[in-house]
């Protein structure tokens, strides 16, 4: 195998763009020591990077895709079968409104001047739209659902494992980075995992399942030669026990805090809309993600709040505007999320760790509501909501409403991550590069 001078593979997970945001900082890093950075992803990070980073190389790799299921009280089978565009308009037929106005657009950032086709809903003197008589509710079982995949992604991650050696025989890259994709390491090249997530949280009922999990994420990490944690190491930093837990495997190292929000310019960009009271940011994987917007969607056009919700769908060019003050961008460039988080009262998010981050570089405070079952989410929420930084509500009991009043209170924190620890772990890999070039001189 051949590997060419400082070339680098970075290969985030697909489960929503989060991991994809995150590697932002890290290929910056990578860029200033010289490295050509190749992003290896698929799905909406690779749409993400297309579209934000056109000067970053990108390469197609496959992922294993999860699926957080739901169920209907009636029946199931016609809403699993459905795409996610035709669950967002299923989702929007008990409002009895007419079909909503659409516009293509090309590139947010650089056009100032998009107009909206504006769009006027029966809903009139917002009074609260008709409640949908067959509710969707979250699966209960989803913990066991998820479980039950675990298979099938042990067989991805070998699957990548192999695609990878692949993509590094290609390539010629001497060095791997991978976000959260436990079969992207090489045995034959310098690999560093990125993950905040050593020590999952499962239900009480599951607690036997965690000995198992320890002992694979251990083993796991130990197949790379480095492990990156994305927090601060005091005081149980952002992540609490997710990555400050005891027997953490020997290659770990705390680099802070990574957010997208890093190094982006100060001055006002132009704007598609005006900045909006309420600001929603949206992600994850499918079919939640839509449902939550929906609920969202719906919750907003019963009060007189103007909104702007970034959908996190990387791969669409529609957006629309909803009774004149609901502005729906399937996605927003870095710069423009910056500034309507800042400018926002309230912000609404999952509470994924990759938002989390970036909500904390900003000093921000916002409503979470957890992707139902995923426990990671639930556990973060639910700690920050006790350290009165963030209001944390589950999905099934979200009302508008309610969750602004108890909103109202909480105490935002700022990390700020001078990235020295980052910038010194690139540095020493570089220099590495540097003697095994010297050494094949020889």
């Amino acid at each position: 195998m051949k590997t060419a001078d400082n070339i680098v593979l970075v290969c985030p997970l697909d489960w929503g763009i989060g991991h994809a945001t995150r590697c932002v900082p890290v290929i910056k890093a990578l860029q200033d020591q010289g490295f050509r950075v190749i992003v290896a992803a698929d799905g909406r990070p690779y749409e993400f990077y297309r579209n934000e980073y056109p000067e970053v190389e990108l390469i197609r790799f496959p992922g294993t895709p999860i699926r957080y299921s739901v169920f209907k009280k009636h029946d199931s089978s016609e809403e699993l079968r459905m795409t996610n565009d035709e669950l967002r308009i299923h989702l929007r037929r008990p409002f009895g409104e007419a079909e909503m106005s659409t516009i293509k657009i090309n590139n947010i950032a650089n056009n100032p001047d998009l107009q909206f086709t504006k769009h006027q809903s029966p809903i009139t003197n917002h009074q609260s739209p008709t409640p949908n008589p067959q509710p969707l509710i979250p699966n209960p079982g989803l913990a066991l659902t998820m479980l039950a995949t675990l298979p099938r992604l042990f067989h991805g991650f070998r699957k990548e494992h192999k695609y990878l050696a692949k993509l590094v025989e290609e390539t010629g890259a001497s060095l791997v980075i991978s976000d959260n994709r436990y079969g992207c390491w090489h045995p034959k090249v310098t690999s560093v995992f990125i993950t905040h997530q050593l020590n999952i949280q499962v239900p009480g009922w599951m607690r036997w399942v965690r000995p198992i999990l320890k002992k694979f994420i251990r083993k796991s990490v130990l197949r790379f030669s480095e492990c990156w944690i994305p927090d601060l190491e005091d005081e149980g930093g952002l992540s609490g026990r997710l990555s400050h837990c005891s027997g953490l495997p020997p290659n770990c190292q705390f680099i802070g805090p990574l957010t997208r929000f890093t190094d982006l310019q100060a001055e006002t960009p132009s704007l598609p809309c005006p900045a909006a009271e309420i600001f929603v940011m949206l992600s994850g994987p499918e079919p939640q993600r839509t449902i939550l917007e929906e609920l969202i969607i719906g919750q907003l056009r019963a009060t007189t709040y103007g909104a702007i919700i970034a959908g996190g769908r990387t791969e669409s060019q529609l957006a629309e505007v909803i009774d004149g003050r609901i502005h729906v961008f399937p996605h927003l460039p870095s710069v423009l999320m910056k500034h309507y988080i800042i400018q926002a009262n309230y912000v609404i998010c999952r509470s994924g760790y990759s938002t989390l981050m970036d909500l904390a570089a900003l000093g921000k405070s916002a409503i979470l509501i957890p992707t139902p079952g995923q426990t990671e989410q639930e556990y973060l929420a639910n700690r920050l909501d006790k350290m009165n930084i963030h209001h944390a509500v589950a999905q099934k009991d979200f009302r508008l409403d309610e969750a602004i009043r108890n909103f109202r209170g909480c105490k935002a924190i700022m990390l700020q991550n001078d990235q020295v620890i980052l910038k010194q772990r690139i540095k020493r890999l570089s220099a590495q590069e540097l003697n095994l070039r010297e050494r094949r001189k020889r």
